[in-house]
């Protein structure tokens, strides 16, 4: 069944064609007229122009108002429907809404010239004085719709050519810290040193190949589906089950597990729906089969709760064992079926992470739909004042009430979807349920659903949303937001405000860039590779880009200041960061639980996926303590051990011995000894900071000053007897920090008589508290 064109899809359909063949009719300006050129002079491309000339001048002031898709003229079925900046693509879809009806005529003459200057009966009047320079921009672009762009010159806008990249060995470094947690080889990051971004490529294929890569996307993904906030304790995930669909959740013998067993349980439960998008990633399936999947995927030990063969498993022992398994139910009356597959939509955690009520009606769910997977804010859409007293006058407000169901016609018939799931048990399959007669009917966009597709509404919702061109750009968000900590721009309302053409420029090359990663995305074979997404993050400015190549103009540096690196690194990358470069982690004493991923997750900017859910981007004072602490403790921690390792085993002096001081007992210098502590800071620097400094480099003259005054200070405090010998107790070598197990007497490292230990202390203090440390 189909019911009249809705809101985006009605733009949405349309192919976005400016440059097309002349066609006859008059209404044209003068090529070159000032109209045709941007604000800074430079020629404009017809998009840039429909952009910068048209959408915010005139459309939005003088059109929009109207037809916006909750608009009089939407209500009036107006064939021009405007979509508001809050839907991803907004400007492709409004800018191919307005191309086709230039080329619609009334006597030879373009209909979006004669409706606006009250003509053909326009129910909005004259909108436009025909002598204004609105008007004489639509002309303009009426005559490119018709004749093609007259600008011949390639735009300047999207180019980084004034901006400095990092190189290949950076950016892989970067990326590996980012998504493995791992310093890259040695040997690859010399081979790009001659390779290039062709040899950075093979080596991104590689990293996206590692597991420790999976354990980061699934990060980035519980970021939006929360349901990590079921792993908060053993039995949570399974206590949401219900008994009569699944019994042997809350069968005897569940009781009689170990307590490590019921903690793998919780988590394969908890933890399904972020696994089967791991296993679709690392297999190379179609990023939409996260929506489409007839499967998920399971281990031995949620096999079993979800009545699934586990016979099927090769060790019913490995947790890491995921194979593809259906869900099966027990009805009422002990029947086992199948239960309704749609890839991350049908989870049972994902139904209650996002539950719904009697009254709700699986709102929040559709809401959460358009978020997740469509890049639309429902909400922002609907922003404006409402009248209570108006919708009074309704018997049915959310399908009556134009103020009402410009945003329930599309968020409904998406709720419709869930309608077979309970609205208490929220994992309960019930076919017997019934939609609310009152409320649109299930359907997505222009399609409804008939009643023979109701069993497998949310296989059918899932197709759809696969489809939808927007699901694309929500999965090119997601990684972008996740590689580079900023949320995508918002299109620059206001004209007049200070720097609109440099915002509106930044706008521009960023939609231009996510286009390119949603081609690259969906690929010519139409494989929705995510891997792509990744890469293409990774090699654009937006990751890469370091510093200007010379002083930036204001605007310039506006339209640049969301570009490159200076992201903040969540407590996850964070601790890993730590235990890549200095070898151990920063953790608790009694447990070994890491700090940033217990006590202090929250509190340097984290999520509980509970009731903490946005991470903190900016600092704050409590956030620089975590920093001062953790610098503090960790070099702490891992100075003496490092020393007390092997030299070939070191990971941060493979240069020099504790020994090997500045000078003698006598105070004459250590020629022998300099050049390697120099030596040393050089490749600290390398390591901690990923600088790669010359030796007569002023900061690493500041690191070796602030070595050489740490030690003469503190050995003139020794042999003044001010301060001990002794190491600090929490500093000392005394236990393997991976093990737990007592070195041996010939290991330990507890003295410092002569302070080295301690100034090195005081070097990998000042690196790790470092911004090039702390932020991406």
């Amino acid at each position: 069944m189909r019911r009249g064109p809705s809101l985006a899809f009605r733009a949405a359909v349309l192919t976005v064609a400016v440059q097309l063949a002349a066609c006859s009719g008059g209404d044209k300006t003068s090529a070159g007229d000032p109209v045709d050129l941007g604000q800074t002079g430079e020629c404009l491309s017809s998009q840039q122009f429909f952009a910068e000339k048209l959408w915010v001048p005139v459309l939005s002031k003088s059109c929009m108002k109207c037809h916006s898709p909750d608009g009089l003229a939407a209500q009036k079925n107006a064939d021009l429907i405007l979509l508001p900046t809050g839907y991803p693509g907004f400007m492709d879809n409004n800018l191919a809404m307005m191309s086709s009806l230039a080329r619609t005529e009334f006597d030879d003459r373009s209909v979006l010239l004669r409706k606006p200057i009250g003509e053909m009966n326009h129910g909005g009047a004259a909108v436009l004085k025909a002598d204004s320079a609105e008007y004489a921009a639509l002309q303009e672009f009426v005559r490119r719709v018709k004749e093609g762009d007259t600008c011949q010159v390639a735009p300047t806008a999207h180019t980084f050519e004034d901006v400095v990249l990092l190189d290949a060995a950076a950016t892989l470094r970067k990326a590996s810290l980012s998504l493995l947690g791992r310093l890259p080889p040695a040997e690859q990051l010399q081979s790009l040193q001659t390779g290039g971004d062709g040899a950075l490529s093979t080596a991104l294929d590689e990293l996206f190949a590692q597991d420790a890569f999976y354990v980061r996307l699934k990060e980035i993904y519980n970021d939006k589906l929360l349901t990590d906030r079921y792993t908060g304790y053993n039995g949570y995930a399974i206590n949401l089950l219900n008994e009569t669909s699944f019994p042997n959740a809350v069968d005897d013998t569940y009781d009689l597990i170990t307590e490590e067993d019921r903690a793998k349980i919780n988590r394969a439960v908890a933890r399904e729906p972020l696994e089967l998008i791991s296993y679709i990633v690392r297999n190379d399936r179609p990023f939409t089969e996260i929506l489409t999947a007839p499967y998920t995927v399971m281990n031995p030990f949620s096999a079993k709760m979800y009545n699934a063969d586990a016979a099927a498993f090769t060790d019913p022992a490995n947790e890491s064992e995921w194979r593809e398994a259906k869900i099966r139910y027990f009805d009422q009356d002990g029947g086992l079926y199948d239960y309704p597959t749609a890839g991350v939509l049908t989870s049972p955690m994902f139904l209650n992470r996002f539950e719904t009520t009697p009254t709700n009606r699986n709102r929040h769910r559709a809401r959460v739909v358009f978020d997740l997977f469509l890049a639309t804010d429902i909400l922002a859409i609907g922003d404006r004042p409402l009248d209570p007293v108006a919708s009074a006058r309704f018997a049915n407000p959310t399908r009556e009430d134009p103020s009402c169901n410009a945003c329930h016609k599309i968020i409904d018939p998406v709720a419709g979807a869930f309608q077979k799931f309970d609205d208490y048990d929220q994992e309960r399959y019930r076919p017997d349920r019934e939609w609310h007669a009152e409320m649109f009917p299930p359907g997505y966009g222009s399609d409804e659903m008939t009643l023979d597709e109701y069993p497998f509404a949310l296989s059918w919702l899932g197709e759809r949303i696969a489809k939808d061109p927007r699901f694309v750009r929500a999965v090119v968000q997601q990684v972008f937001t996740a590689l580079t900590g900023q949320k995508p721009l918002a299109y620059p309302a206001d004209p007049e405000a200070e720097g609109f053409a440099a915002l509106l420029k930044a706008w521009e090359a960023q939609d231009q860039f996510f286009r390119s990663a949603g081609e690259a995305f969906v690929g010519a074979d139409a494989s929705y590779n995510v891997k792509r997404v990744f890469k293409a993050v990774i090699l654009s400015p937006y990751f890469r880009a370091s510093n200007a190549v010379g002083p930036l103009s204001a605007d310039r540096a506006r339209e640049l200041s969301t570009v490159g690196t200076g992201l903040l690194e969540s407590p996850e990358v964070l601790s890993r960061k730590i235990s890549a470069v200095v070898g151990i982690p920063w953790s608790r004493g009694y447990d070994k639980n890491e700090w940033l991923l217990s006590d202090y997750e929250v509190l340097y900017g984290g999520i509980d996926s509970d009731t903490v859910v946005d991470r903190l981007r900016t600092p704050n004072g409590v956030m620089a303590s975590v920093q001062w602490r953790m610098a503090n403790e960790v070099a702490c921690a891992s100075t003496a051990w490092d020393f007390s390792r092997p030299t070939n085993e070191r990971n941060l002096f493979p240069f020099v011995g504790a020994a090997d001081v500045p000078e003698d007992d006598m105070g004459a210098p250590n020629a022998a000894a300099e050049p390697l502590i120099r030596q040393n800071l050089q490749y600290l620097h390398q390591r901690i900071l990923g600088e790669s400094l010359a030796t007569d480099s002023p900061e690493l003259e500041r690191t070796y000053q602030l070595f050489l005054q740490t030690w003469t200070e503190g050995r003139a405090a020794v042999k003044a007897k001010t301060e001990g010998d002794g190491l600090t107790y929490a500093c000392r070598a005394r236990v393997n920090p991976y093990t737990g197990v007592d070195l041996g007497e010939g290991e330990k490292l507890e003295k410092d008589e002569n302070y080295a230990i301690r100034a090195w202390s005081a070097v990998i203090t000042y690196l790790l508290s470092d911004y090039q440390f702390l932020y991406e």
